[in-house]
């Protein structure tokens, strides 16, 4: 796939969105591009704080509504181990440390793969030690047209009846027709810094207090990425963290503020459909993120964390 590139200020921060646009070499990898995007300071310079795994950090492409953010963001940390192992901060695309996400969404659901996961949330990244891994170039990331079934995704001719054309058509498995070559990849581990004792995913304010300074903590200690579980505006999300500045800005912690104005205005809105149950569940995670908000300490005016992201800027 080709990239385009282009950037626009955001907000009247220092900071500017930076969005990619993917467009398939052939008609077999589809015909609409999948497009990608981020925030970043306008100098790479105001770049403060732990920084080391900065240059390491690889691009994602936007899974839109794959629901593929577990593998997204763990393909990613494992390119950013064999960019720092190799010395090369410069990402090549479909070069030979560009690996395939898709790869890993169809191994992931082969029992012989998975085996040594006990609980997908915090042992996924162990799937990463069953098998090389498929390089971008042999098996890309894409889109298809594609009828979902209540466990399964077939694909179709181009708009065929009922058939949707989605990112989801990533689950279609066809391993067997991927080329090699394949990369052996260093064995992982994993620490887990917290694990809600319900093992709830879609929990909110459950973190301790003090969970910034323990992620702190573990950037000093493990020198590593540190993925991180959370609930996204009612579903959950996986993203990774790879550095922080305790001097920037926290631009008055504005995703708190969008989430909570985002779960008040889809309440309102349920609630005008008739749907009672959903508005309640809506507006009770809009309470419980405020409250978790106001009980540990409402906003920092400074410190940010660095977050690689397959979806939001």
């Amino acid at each position: 796939m080709s990239y385009i590139l282009s950037a626009q200020n955001l907000f009247a921060f220092n900071l500017i969105e930076v969005k990619g646009v993917k467009f398939p070499n052939s008609v077999s990898e589809g015909v609409a591009p999948v497009h990608s995007k981020a925030m970043s300071p306008k100098n790479i310079g105001d770049l403060k704080g732990y920084n080391e795994l900065l240059p390491f950090v690889t691009p994602s492409p936007d899974q839109e509504e794959a629901a593929s953010c577990m593998l997204m963001s763990l393909t990613g940390a494992v390119e950013l181990w064999l960019h720092r192992i190799h010395k090369a901060p410069r990402f090549i695309q479909d070069g030979d440390l560009d690996l395939s996400e898709r790869w890993w969404m169809n191994v992931s659901n082969y029992t012989k793969y998975s085996k040594d996961i006990d609980y997908w949330y915090s042992d996924a990244a162990l799937l990463f030690n069953s098998t090389p891994a498929a390089l971008n170039r042999n098996y890309r990331f894409t889109k298809g047209w594609h009828i979902e079934t209540e466990d399964d995704y077939i694909p179709t001719a181009p708009n065929a009846p009922k058939s949707v054309y989605t990112t989801r058509y990533n689950w279609i498995d066809d391993l067997s027709k991927v080329p090699g070559p394949f990369i052996k990849l260093p064995r992982f581990d994993r620490t887990i810094l917290l694990r809600d004792k319900n093992d709830d995913p879609w929990a909110i304010g459950k973190a301790p207090a003090d969970i910034v300074e323990q992620v702190i903590a573990a950037f000093k200690k493990f020198r590593a990425p540190i993925q991180v579980i959370y609930n996204h505006e009612g579903y959950w999300h996986s993203v990774f963290l790879v550095g922080y500045d305790e001097e920037m800005s926290s631009y008055n912690c504005k995703s708190i503020r969008d989430s909570l104005a985002y779960y008040e205005a889809e309440s309102n809105h349920a609630k005008s459909l008739g749907q009672a149950k959903r508005s309640r569940i809506l507006m009770s995670h809009r309470n419980d993120l405020a409250a978790a908000f106001q009980k540990n300490g409402g906003c920092r005016p400074k410190g940010m964390f660095y977050v690689r992201d397959s979806q939001f800027s």
